[in-house]
């Protein structure tokens, strides 16, 4: 109980730590009980300190579980952008290049699409323009 009290305060970093931590000491032990060189008392050493380290790694990720499940979005984001490397700046960069890739592409467009867009506009002018004279009545007016 006052374990688990004790537990309760500790922050969410420090709970993530001491399990990474006890990952990395299992693994140590692991290697031991998996070398054929070792002493049988040194497996067997190993092996009741895993069991051990397994049974607090369940408190402590039943622990970070509760934590995650009562996080707000936000800190769950962050908290996935933690754990995978991934920070605000990479983002960002991310972010520009894929809006710079769509401005590229559509000025492409643009540009592709501007001279037979042209030649179409100046024909529609030529038409109106053509009546323009007829239309104010001086049809042989020179200067």
């Amino acid at each position: 109980m006052l374990e688990t009290r004790f537990n309760s305060t500790r922050s969410f970093d420090a709970l993530k730590e001491q399990e990474i931590n006890l990952l990395r000491l299992n693994e140590e032990d692991q290697a031991i009980i998996d070398d054929g060189d070792a002493a049988e008392l040194d497996k067997e050493a190993a092996e009741e300190r895993v069991a051990v380290r397994n049974e607090e790694l369940g408190r402590f990720q039943t622990q970070i579980a509760e934590r995650e499940d009562a996080m707000p979005l936000r800190k769950k984001i962050k908290e996935i952008f933690k754990k995978h490397g991934v920070t605000v700046t990479a983002i960002l960069i991310a972010a520009g290049v894929t809006i710079g890739a769509v401005v590229s592409a559509v000025t492409k467009a643009l540009k592709a699409t501007e001279k037979p867009m042209a030649g179409s506009l100046k024909e529609i002018g030529a038409k109106p323009g053509s009546l323009l004279p007829g239309l104010i009545g001086c049809s042989g007016f020179r200067f």
